[in-house]
């Protein structure tokens, strides 16, 4: 039994995304709705919004305690870590909806900005940005904590998430006609375009992007949504049309989940692997720390086992970092012409690359243009020279040929040479006919042309 605990070890730390494949269902002290999950300070901090105690939290993901919430009345939506504090935030309730704790044990009550139905709350920047589903202010800020601001939203939207990265707060909606808005600051926001008109139910930041899910019943790929800035989305596809309710980032992975058995991961955001929950339910929330993914569910098929963590036996392995992109030319682009058979002719050179992907070409040889510039590895470079105005000689240019694929871009230059040739001339021989006029009729005598280039047309 223990060489097989040791493997497993050994497993979990050498394969990369075998955590993200291995889930295990983890004991819950109460059954509750619970609704999200963070991490900080080395504790994970999960919170409800129904139960006798509405916030429990673990060091490991694995072994939880039960916490008195600020007020056990309220519905606590979302929670965050940031500059050293848990803040929490209610949908519903009466009194402040704000709580805050340094420990994620001790909870104090703060004063929202308003009584609206806060859902989610993040840091980012030195700043707590919460939005809300209703409401007359529906996005609020603190810089401690405490002390909170009302901001005007981009438009009345029923927000559901919100998320800070590349210096870019960014905000989703599951209705309304605005579903996207973005802050540099928190405090002025823009209106977006969402990929698709979907129920956006959670965003995240991880690897340079931005990524949502939405629990809308629709087609599979409408249901994931992707954005390098925050302002420009693209669909991508899920592995099901289930209804994704949250997504987290941590170590290279996305990792989404839903109702049922909806649970999937990615290394990029478009591809994505389907898992299997260890336990069927309405997963809500997703944190990653100390090693592993914590998934918080506000309803399962067994109320002893509300969370669910991957890799419960050691550190999750980085993703191996793909190869590095390798463009090598066969050869180098020839071409020769003779100015007065044509002044044009083309030439071509093969690029190949040790994996898929795109190129283009450009030149600026002002003798050469590319007749073929783009295309995939394998691929032809295919140009067209122009000798007019040359003299007879030789001449060198160059191609540039960028890369992209999954290992990364790369740019190489490929040499091109032109010969151009002497002109071509006629040779006769002789160079003279005697035509005598004693030959008989009918007699016939000739003389042979040669030309300085195959094909060199004549007339005689």
């Amino acid at each position: 039994m223990r060489l097989i605990h040791i493997l497993l070890i050994a497993l979990s730390c050498c394969i990369p995304g075998w955590a993200q494949a291995n889930w295990v269902s983890q004991s819950t002290p109460q059954a509750g709705a619970w609704l999200n999950v963070a991490y900080g300070n080395g504790l994970f901090v999960a919170v409800a919004q129904s139960g006798p105690n509405r916030v429990m939290t673990s060091p490991d993901g694995i072994t939880w305690t039960l916490r008195p919430s600020a007020d056990d009345n309220m519905r606590w939506y979302g929670v965050t870590y940031g500059s050293g504090l848990f803040v929490a935030v209610a949908n519903y309730g009466a009194g402040s909806r704000v709580m805050t704790s340094l420990d994620g044990m001790t909870w104090t009550s703060r004063a929202a900005a308003a009584i609206s139905d806060w859902t989610f709350v993040t840091y980012g920047n030195g700043l707590f940005v919460a939005v809300a589903n209703g409401g007359a202010t529906r996005v609020m800020t603190s810089s401690d904590g405490i002390t909170w601001s009302g901001q005007t939203a981009a438009a009345s939207s029923t927000w559901r998430s919100v998320t800070y990265g590349s210096g870019m707060f960014v905000a989703v909606a599951d209705t309304g006609a605005t579903q996207v808005m973005t802050s540099p600051d928190g405090v002025t926001w823009t209106g977006r375009t969402a990929a698709a008109a979907r129920s956006w139910h959670s965003v995240t930041f991880g690897g340079g992007l931005f990524l949502a899910v939405a629990y809308t019943f629709s087609n599979q790929s409408g249901l994931v949504m992707t954005s390098s800035d925050g302002i420009n989305w693209s669909p991508s596809i899920a592995v099901s049309n289930s209804p994704w309710f949250n997504v987290g980032y941590g170590n290279g992975f996305f990792v989404a989940a839903g109702g049922g058995n909806a649970l999937m991961t990615s290394a990029d955001g478009t591809s994505w692997t389907s898992r299997t929950p260890p336990v069927s339910g309405n997963w809500r929330g997703i944190a990653y720390g100390s090693g592993r993914f914590v998934a918080v569910s506000y309803s399962t098929v067994d109320s002893t086992k509300q969370v669910m963590t991957s890799d419960p036996l050691a550190i999750i392995a980085p993703a191996a970092a793909p190869v590095p992109l390798q463009i090598t030319p066969l050869g180098l682009m020839s071409i020769s012409v003779v100015p007065n058979q044509s002044l044009l002719a083309t030439g071509t050179a093969t690029v190949v690359a040790n994996q898929s992907g795109t190129w283009t070409a450009t030149t600026s040889t002002p003798w050469l243009s590319l007749t073929q510039s783009i295309g995939a590895f394998p691929g032809v470079v295919a140009g067209t020279a122009n000798a007019a105005g040359l003299a007879a000689g030789s001449y060198t240019g160059s191609i540039s040929v960028a890369g992209t694929a999954l290992g990364g871009t790369q740019t190489i230059s490929i040499p091109a040479t032109l010969t151009v040739n002497s002109p071509a001339v006629f040779t006769a021989n002789p160079t003279a006919i005697s035509m005598a006029s004693s030959y008989p009729a009918g007699s016939a005598t000739g003389f042979s042309i040669q030309t300085g280039a195959p094909g060199l047309a004549f007339t005689a």
